[in-house]
């Protein structure tokens, strides 16, 4: 039985297996452009966010084969938000 800790971040999105005695089994790391259409402004494309945090589960996911995920906490940056419409579309 291992732990998965997911972190995303504003400019890139980690993750990390761990054991029950707090031992690494492994780790993963992603980084996403910031973008800046307007001097002043800051923003992330949320299907790059996504796709770079499915790669970091997938890749330590693989690497935790022996000792299978059953656990996960998920760290995010505040005050974010994603606005879709009713067809899951942003």
């Amino acid at each position: 039985m291992s732990l998965l800790g997911i972190d995303l971040g504003t400019t890139g999105c980690k993750a990390g297996v761990f054991g029950l005695d707090g031992s690494c089994i492994a780790t993963a790391y992603r980084e996403y452009d910031m973008l800046h259409p307007q001097h002043g402004w800051s923003e992330l494309d949320s299907a790059a966010v996504w796709e770079k945090t499915r790669q970091v589960i997938a890749e330590v996911a693989a690497q935790a084969i022996c000792d299978p995920v059953s656990a996960l906490s998920v760290s995010a940056f505040g005050e974010a938000f994603v606005p879709v419409t009713q067809e899951d579309r942003k």
